[in-house]
C-alpha cells in the first residue's frame, strides 16, 4: 500500500520522539544512580542467656501490610515496604553481642545518595535473648527508591548457642562462621554453639559427619566404584570405616568375597564429602572406578597393581596421590585423572589413555615400560631406561636422563 507522505512523516516523527523520550529517560535513570553512599552503625548488647535465637517474622502475611505487590514490594499505608534485608553471623571478639547495621543508597551525586539513605528504616528488636529482624526496609511513598539496602552483621560471642528460625534462611548470607550448607540444611531449629574452632552442632555432626565402623575380615584386593573420597593406608590389621552424610552412608554397599573388598552405593546422589577409610596389612590390587579423590600411603612391598578409571563428572578430574615404595608396579589409568607419586621403585609398567596424566618426578624408578594415547601433561623420574612405541614422539617430561628404547 502507498502511504501518504504526511502520514509517513508523522510516523517518523512519533518514532523519533519515542526514541528520544526512551533515551532521555534511560540517561536520567543512569544519572540518578551514578553515585553511591553507605554508612555503618553498631549497637552493643550484653545478653546473659547462653542461647540466642534469631527470628525474621513472615510479615508479608500480616493483613496490616495491606495490598501486596508480589513478595518484593508491599503497600504499607504511607510507606513502601521492600523485602530486601539481609544479614550474616560472625564471631564476636569479646563477650558482647554486636549488631552492625550497614545502609547503602544511590543518587545523582554523593550528597543526594547520602540524603536517600537517611529516610530508609528497618526494625530490629532485642528482647531478652531473642533478636528479631524485620524482612522489610521501609521507604516513604513520596521518596524515590534508589537501590536503598540494609545489611546486618550479628557478632555472637564464644560459648553462646545460636538457634535460627526457619524463616531467616532466605535472608541469611554465608560467612566465616556459617557455611551455605549449614544455613540451608533441611534440619529444622538447629542449635549451634560458637567455639574457638567455629560452630559445633551435635545434631548436624551426627547427620553430616556420621562415622560408621565396618567389620569385614581380611582382604588384599580393593575395588571401589562411585565418586567417593578414599584413603587406603598400611596398617597392622584390616579396618573399614565410612564418614559423611548419615542418610547416604546407609546406601553404601560393601562386600568381601574371598579377600576382594568391593564398595559401591545404591544412589545417584552427589557423594562429595563421603569419605572411606580402608586400612590393611597387605595389598595386591587397587581398582578405582570414578572416585573423586584417592590417597594411598605407607605400602613398602614387591608388587602392586593400580587400575583407575577417571571421574565421570566432566566438571572435575579424579585426583590420586600415592606415597610408598614398590619394587614392581603395574599402573593403568584411563579417563580424566591425575596420579601424583612420591617414593621409589625398580620397575613400572604404565598405561595412560583418554585424558589421564601422571606426575611422578618425586617417585624415583629405574625402568619404565610405557604405552599411552591421548594422555595429558605428564612427568616421570626414570634413572635407567623407558621403553615405548615411539621414543621420538614421547611427550612425557623425563627427569634422570634415561635411555629411550623402542618396544
Amino acid at each position: 500500500y502507498k502511504i501518504h507522505r504526511n502520514v509517513r512523516t508523522g510516523i517518523w516523527t512519533v518514532w523519533f520522539l519515542s526514541l528520544f523520550t526512551t533515551l532521555f529517560a534511560g540517561m536520567s535513570t543512569i544519572r540518578e544512580y551514578s553515585s553511591s553512599h553507605n554508612y555503618t552503625t553498631t549497637s552493643d548488647f550484653n545478653i546473659a542467656a547462653n542461647e540466642i535465637k534469631i527470628v525474621m517474622p513472615e510479615e508479608n502475611l500480616d493483613h496490616s501490610f495491606g495490598f501486596q505487590l508480589g513478595n518484593l514490594f508491599v503497600d504499607n499505608d504511607d510507606q513502601w515496604a521492600v523485602r530486601d534485608v539481609r544479614f550474616k553471623i560472625e564471631k564476636s571478639k569479646d563477650a558482647l553481642v554486636h549488631i552492625e547495621k550497614r545502609i547503602s543508597s544511590r543518587g545523582t551525586d554523593s550528597k543526594e545518595a547520602q540524603k536517600n539513605s537517611l529516610f530508609v528504616t528497618n526494625e530490629v528488636q532485642v528482647v531478652g535473648s531473642e533478636i528479631k529482624i524485620s524482612k522489610f526496609l521501609l521507604i516513604p511513598k513520596d521518596k524515590k527508591f534508589r537501590n536503598q539496602q540494609i545489611d546486618y552483621v550479628i557478632y555472637i560471642p564464644e560459648g553462646k548457642s545460636i538457634e535460627l528460625d526457619n524463616n531467616v534462611k532466605e535472608s541469611m548470607s554465608d560467612s566465616g562462621l556459617f557455611s551455605y550448607e549449614q544455613i540451608y540444611s533441611e534440619i529444622e531449629n538447629l542449635r549451634w554453639t560458637v567455639t574457638p574452632k567455629g560452630l559445633i552442632s551435635d545434631t548436624w555432626n551426627d547427620l553430616f559427619h556420621h562415622k560408621k565402623e565396618i567389620s569385614t575380615g581380611s582382604y588384599s584386593k580393593i575395588i571401589i566404584e562411585k565418586g567417593f573420597d578414599v584413603i587406603i593406608k598400611k596398617a597392622g590389621k584390616p579396618n573399614l570405616s565410612f564418614e559423611g552424610n548419615k542418610k547416604i552412608l546407609e546406601k553404601i554397599i560393601h562386600k568381601n568375597l574371598e579377600g576382594t573388598l568391593t564398595i559401591n552405593a545404591e544412589t545417584d546422589e552427589n557423594l562429595e564429602g563421603i569419605r572411606i577409610l580402608i586400612e590393611t596389612p597387605s595389598l595386591e590390587l587397587i581398582h578405582l572406578d570414578g572416585v573423586r579423590i584417592a590417597k594411598i600411603e605407607g605400602f613398602i612391598q614387591d608388587n602392586l597393581k593400580l587400575v583407575s578409571k577417571g571421574e565421570s563428572d566432566m566438571n572435575e578430574d579424579t585426583n590420586i596421590e600415592f606415597f610408598g615404595n614398590i619394587k614392581n608396579m603395574d599402573i593403568s589409568l584411563d579417563g580424566r585423572q591425575v596420579l601424583t607419586m612420591i617414593g621409589t621403585g625398580e620397575k613400572i609398567d604404565l598405561q595412560i589413555t583418554n585424558g589421564a596424566g601422571i606426575n611422578s618426578d618425586k617417585y624415583i624408578v629405574k625402568n619404565v615400560n610405557f604405552t599411552g594415547s591421548n594422555y595429558n601433561d605428564s612427568s616421570m623420574h626414570v634413572t635407567e631406561s623407558i621403553t615405548c612405541d615411539n621414543p621420538n614422539e614421547l611427550s612425557v617430561h623425563l627427569i634422570g636422563n634415561p635411555k629411550k628404547v623402542k618396544l
